[in-house]
């Protein structure tokens, strides 16, 4: 296999409505300026990356911890990006072999009647998330049962705009 040449630029985006930066990679150095704010200080490629031909970017998974005696805890989901107004965002969790859906937003309201039993009055999200660009998520009065793996979907007529996956982790004594 050839080499690749010493002057490439390698560029990581997610598919997005607006474009952001996630990692770029140019002239043998990083160049992380204008990276999007969520992708700040947390990516990361291999040494010498076009030598290896690893072109890989680790991105960390978030996690947020917090203990069971914490009245709320928040999954942070900002971003700079233009949403759509008329959007839907869900929030969902998963586990082994399902999932729950935590919190949904659409048509400029919460529809608690589609959350899981164990979420319902225990969840809210700021007023118009859309327009503010924060889709974060305060999970009210958090147990070890919460701890798992979050995900918040941002969907328009069916296709994905936009996904954000935190971990929490609801710790005891």
């Amino acid at each position: 296999m050839a080499p690749l040449p010493e002057d490439v630029t390698v560029e990581w985006s997610p598919c997005a409505l607006e474009p952001m930066r996630v990692h770029k990679y140019y002239n043998g150095n990083n160049h992380l300026v204008r990276q999007d704010e969520f992708y700040c200080d947390r990516t990361k490629m291999q040494e010498e990356p076009l030598k290896t031909k690893d072109l890989r970017v680790n991105v960390p998974q978030e996690v947020v911890e917090v203990g069971d005696w914490a009245k709320y805890v928040t999954l942070p989901f900002k971003t700079r990006a233009r949403l759509p107004a008329d959007a839907t965002v869900k929030w969902k969790r998963f586990e082994l072999y399902n999932s729950s859906t935590v919190h949904v937003y659409q048509n400029g309201q919460d529809m608690s009647e589609v959350q899981h039993d164990s979420y319902r009055g225990r969840t809210k999200m700021r007023e118009n998330p859309l327009q503010a660009g924060d889709l974060s998520l305060t999970l009210i009065n958090p147990s070890h049962e919460d701890s798992g793996k979050y995900t918040c979907t941002v969907e328009r007529d069916g296709d994905v705009i936009w996904r954000r996956m935190v971990i929490l982790k609801v710790k005891g004594f």
